[in-house]
C-alpha cells in the first residue's frame, strides 16, 4: 500500500510540475545575431518505442527515437540549426558569430543506436552532431548490429562524414573504483596515460568527462596533452565565451526530459 502511496505522490509531483512549466515556459525567443552563448545538448542511447516499452522503461539513458524525432523536428520548426564542434571552438575563440537558433549536439558513451538511429534522423533534418566514444569499449571486431543491446559503434564504422563526427569520452575512466569515480582516484600520470590511450582509438581535440566529473589534475592533464575543450554534462545552461576551455556545460537530455523543459533550454 505504501509503495502504491509513494509512486501516486511520484506521479503527482511530475504532472505538478510539467503543469508549472507550461504556464511559466518564456515565449519562444525572436532570431537574433551574434549570439552570446550556445546550447550543448548531450544525449546517450536511443531505442525504438518497442525496445524503449520492453527493455529500458526505466532507463534514463535511453531515449526512444520518437522522443528523439520530436525533438528534432522541434529544432527544424523552429528555424535551429546545428553547428561542429570545429565551429563552436572557432565560436568560442571569437573567430566566428552565429545567431541565437544555433546549437550543438553531442551524444556521450558511442553506442551503435547513435550510428544507426539517430544517423538516419538527423540526415532527415540536415542535422550534424559529435560522439564522444568510450576506448576501452571500441572492438576491432565486425559486429552487426543487434538491438536492444547496448552495442557500442565497432572501430572500422567510426568515421568521420557529414552528420557524424566522433571524439573522446577517455579510454577507461567510465566508471568507478571502490564507489569513486574513476577520474578522481587517478593520479594526474595515470590521467595522461588514459588520455594518450584514447587518442589510439579517437580524436582527443575535444573530451567530454565520464559522468560529468572533473577536478584540477584532469584539467591539468588535458592542458598537458594539447585537449582543446572538455565537457561536463547536467550543467543546465549555455555554454559561453567565458567559460574555462575545460568546463564547457552541457545540458542533459534523457528519456524524462518533458518537452517544456526542452524548449526551456533552447529559450532561455
Amino acid at each position: 500500500m505504501k509503495k502504491r502511496y509513494k509512486i501516486l505522490i511520484g506521479i503527482l509531483v511530475f504532472v505538478f510540475i510539467c503543469f508549472l512549466g507550461t504556464l511559466y515556459l518564456r515565449k519562444e525567443t525572436p532570431r537574433t545575431p551574434n549570439t552570446d552563448s550556445i546550447p550543448v545538448l548531450g544525449y546517450h542511447h536511443l531505442a525504438s518505442d518497442e525496445h524503449k516499452k520492453e527493455n529500458y522503461r526505466f532507463d534514463p539513458w535511453t531515449t526512444s527515437i520518437s522522443t528523439f524525432e520530436k525533438h528534432m523536428k522541434y529544432l527544424h520548426d523552429h528555424g535551429y540549426k546545428t553547428i561542429s564542434l570545429d565551429d563552436f571552438y572557432a565560436w568560442y575563440k571569437g573567430e566566428k558569430e552565429y545567431d541565437n537558433k544555433t546549437v550543438v549536439l553531442t551524444f556521450d558513451d558511442g553506442y551503435y543506436s547513435t550510428l544507426k538511429i539517430a544517423q538516419p534522423i538527423l540526415k532527415k533534418y540536415g542535422y550534424q552532431a559529435s560522439v564522444f566514444m568510450i576506448g576501452h569499449n571500441i572492438s576491432n571486431k565486425e559486429k552487426p548490429y543487434s538491438p536492444p543491446s547496448k552495442q557500442s559503434i565497432p572501430a572500422y564504422l567510426i568515421n568521420d562524414n557529414d552528420t557524424l563526427k566522433f571524439y573522446s569520452h577517455f579510454y577507461n575512466i567510465h566508471r568507478k573504483i571502490n564507489n569513486e569515480y574513476a577520474i578522481n582516484v587517478y593520479s594526474k600520470q595515470e590521467l595522461e596515460k588514459d588520455i594518450q590511450k584514447a587518442a589510439d582509438t579517437s580524436n582527443t581535440k575535444y573530451m567530454a568527462y565520464p559522468y560529468g566529473k572533473y577536478n584540477d589534475k584532469v584539467q591539468e592533464a588535458l592542458k598537458n596533452q594539447k585537449v582543446s575543450l572538455a565537457f561536463s554534462y547536467a550543467n543546465y545552461r549555455n555554454a559561453k565565451r567565458s567559460d574555462a576551455p575545460y568546463e564547457i556545460p552541457r545540458y542533459m537530455v534523457d528519456a524524462y526530459t518533458p518537452m517544456f523543459l526542452f524548449e526551456w533550454f533552447l529559450n532561455r
